[in-house]
């Protein structure tokens, strides 16, 4: 792990980070860290000699877990929001979860039993297949946001062919807009909904790209 922040800048950052804040607080928080730091290492450092399945359920496994955070942090600001009450340890939540749910769920993460997370972190007001749905049902949006994906799916000449049709096509509108409008505030706008509009037909292509080619 301590290799990777020489090559890493990305996960170098986050080592740091972590290693900061976390390395003198109580053993769970410290716990949640290392989960924290295991995924984001797991990400960046695909096996060379791994297979492609193999590969991609390295990062099906990175992307539940970052889901199922993303989840957590939803729930624990909506409580937070309707009681008006601060959530002082919501690390034991994160860990809780994240630790029940790391076999059922196949999650990327490292730490199997805590100190204090059991009997701290579970919460009424989480509801268990509301999570595991969403963790299934939104890891893809993670999934293709990771640098580690995208260079697997790039090296693919299928999609690399089926991105430069998508990328010409939306030049073609580019170009029709610019024709269209005389100066730049009258297109600024179009402009930036036909940006937002390419970059979710690209997480489509990486969507199918990945539908098509994983064997799970």
């Amino acid at each position: 792990m301590l290799e990777t922040t020489q090559v890493s800048p990305d996960f170098k950052e986050m080592f740091l980070v972590q290693v900061g804040q976390n390395n003198t607080a109580c053993e769970d928080r410290s716990a949640m860290a290392l989960n924290e730091l295991y995924t984001g290492w797991k990400l960046t450092t695909l096996p060379e000699e791994a297979t492609l399945q193999e590969k991609l359920a390295i990062l099906v496994a990175g992307a539940k877990t970052l889901a199922l955070r993303s989840f957590l942090a939803t729930q624990i600001t909506a409580n937070q929001g309707s009681t008006g009450t601060l959530l002082q340890e919501s690390v034991e939540i994160y860990l809780y979860y994240e630790t029940a749910f790391a076999l059922p769920l196949r999650l990327l993460s490292f730490i199997r039993s805590t100190r204090y997370a059991e009997g701290m972190g579970k919460r009424p007001w989480i509801d268990i297949e509301e999570l595991t749905g969403a963790v299934n049902s939104t890891y893809l949006d993670h999934l293709v946001d990771l640098r580690a994906f995208q260079k697997i799916a790039e090296a693919n000449p299928l999609f690399v062919e089926e991105r430069k049709s998508l990328n010409i096509g939306f030049n073609e509108r580019e170009n029709l807009l610019l024709d269209k409008y005389s100066i730049p505030e009258m297109y600024a706008e179009e402009i930036e909904k036909l940006g937002k509009e390419k970059a979710f037909a690209e997480k489509q292509l990486l969507k199918k790209w990945f539908i098509q080619n994983y064997q799970c």
